[in-house]
């Protein structure tokens, strides 16, 4: 006996979800009036494939194709093989008449395969993310299903499985040809995903697969994926395999001062101990730097005994003083050249020093200028200008690492989050990447008056003022009554 759909039937593709549906392909149009008449071969096939995607395309979620798949129901995945079962079959009666016909209609059954959720998952990543690892082998060993599939982001159900903590079928995937490197649309691999929530079981078994431990993403290295959310044990495992505790990308910090930012001294000691460059930074922004603007006592101490740096244009020390971290203060003192005109080099001298106006007066009388407002002449109020000037690049940093952990999983078309990047390049007056960045969020929206925004400020940054007030224009041109171009094209 085989089943077929008969001519006045409909086929229940999603009972679960009360639907029931009768749909015909015919030239790309959906008819909910006929039911599918499909004959053998390939272009039954083909037929069929469609079918099932215009079904799952009509389904508020997963169809129960998916939902099978996500529980571990494989004999109910069978059961799909066979068109037009009525919708008073249970479950146990759809296995029974599985195990009766066996495991025919394969070229159908990769048609249905081919049914993914409004995300782009297929059976076989819904299956991966729940560690329903017979189900992936039936799909990948029986049905020969790409075990590198990609959804709409990128993932493969190797990166599901990950992320989901399901060791036993990464474990499987792997064995049957997942690739460890496979990347998604922002260059995220499995071991990325692996370190950012710090799954060591799972680090250890892509790195013996060949996993590449200094990959490259929107979010830097794995190490610096670790290190921003704190990871103490992805980052000794990935430090333990070679990763480079140096690494530097251009949208990221050091491993060392994403660290401190995340607050984590065991991540920052680990770091230091493989060879961190304590004095490395960006954008004038050094660990130590990082450290006092966040109060971080410990990590300070730490920093010292591996031989930062604490005496440039602006000391640490200074902008420890001036923000009252006594505790900051002794440490840092001990390590720091006295600086010239400082009457008293002791913890209360120096904190009584940077609070006194005999200070400010003193340092008004001197030269040179910094800044062409008189009030900022001086060395004190140079050094002042200079604090605000770190602090305030301190939270830029801070805030364009937690825009790069939204980056990452954001979809990878979403102009907000260029925008947002060009924002903090450009508070950090790196033109460069401020244009490059706004230049992919006005490609993604055209008629956004923000991008138009974001380029005419990064070519202000360039000195391209021919350009800056072209992309003004063009933003006034979509929303004339916006402030922001207003005062910018003044």
């Amino acid at each position: 006996m085989r089943l077929g759909i008969p001519a006045e039937s409909k086929v229940c593709v999603n009972s679960s979800w009360g639907g029931c549906w009768g749909l015909s392909i015919l030239d790309g149009a959906v008819d909910k009036d006929m039911p599918p008449k499909l004959g053998g071969g390939a272009l039954a096939s083909l037929i069929f494939a469609s079918y099932l995607r215009a079904v799952a395309a009509a389904q508020p979620m997963f169809c129960d194709i998916l939902n099978a798949a996500y529980n571990g129901n494989l004999n109910v995945l069978k059961g799909f093989f066979y068109l037009g079962l009525p919708l008073s079959l249970s479950w146990s009666e759809i296995a029974e008449l599985v195990a009766e016909f066996g495991h025919g209609r394969e070229e159908q059954a990769k048609g249905l395969m081919g049914v993914k959720d409004p995300k782009g998952r297929t059976a076989l990543h819904c299956a991966a993310g729940r560690g329903k690892t017979h189900v992936c082998k039936y799909l990948v060993e029986q049905l020969k299903i790409d075990v590198n599939v990609k959804d709409d982001e990128g993932y493969t159900p190797l990166h599901t499985s990950v992320l989901d903590g399901q060791y036993l079928t990464s474990v499987y995937v792997l064995d049957h040809g997942a690739q460890p490197n496979a990347a998604d649309e922002r260059g995220l691999t499995p071991l990325h995903c692996a370190a950012e929530i710090g799954r060591q079981e799972q680090l250890h078994l892509l790195i013996s697969k060949g996993a590449e431990v200094d990959a490259q993403s929107l979010r830097g290295t794995p190490l610096q994926c670790a290190a921003a959310d704190g990871m103490k044990n992805a980052v000794k495992m990935l430090l333990d395999n070679h990763a480079n505790p140096n690494s530097v990308s251009q949208q990221m910090q050091t491993p060392l001062v994403l660290a401190i930012l995340a607050n984590s001294i065991d991540c920052a000691r680990l770091l230091l101990k493989a060879g961190a460059d304590p004095n490395m930074g960006s954008h004038g922004i050094t660990p130590l730097v990082v450290a006092v603007c966040e109060g971080q006592t410990e990590i300070i101490k730490c920093l010292l005994k591996a031989g930062a740096d604490p005496n440039y244009d602006f000391t640490p020390l200074e902008m420890a003083a001036m923000r009252g971290r006594r505790a900051d203060v002794r440490y840092l003192l001990q390590a720091t050249t006295p600086i010239p005109g400082v009457p008293d080099w002791s913890v209360d001298g120096i904190l009584d020093y940077v609070k006194s106006a005999e200070a400010e007066n003193q340092a008004c009388s001197q030269a040179p200028l910094c800044s062409d407002n008189p009030e900022l002449n001086g060395s004190f109020m140079r050094r002042k200008q200079r604090e605000q000037k770190l602090w305030q690049e301190t939270i830029i940093s801070r805030q364009f690492t937690g825009i790069q952990r939204q980056a990452s999983t954001a979809k990878p078309k979403d102009a907000a989050v260029y925008s947002n990047r060009s924002l903090c390049w450009a508070r950090m007056n790196d033109g460069n990447n401020a244009l490059k960045e706004a230049m992919i969020c006005i490609m993604l929206r055209p008629d956004w008056p923000k991008a138009c925004y974001r380029v005419g400020v990064a070519w202000r940054l360039l000195q391209n003022y021919e350009k800056a007030v072209a992309a003004f224009d063009r933003g006034l041109m979509l929303d004339p009554e916006n402030k922001d171009l207003q005062d910018a094209k003044r």
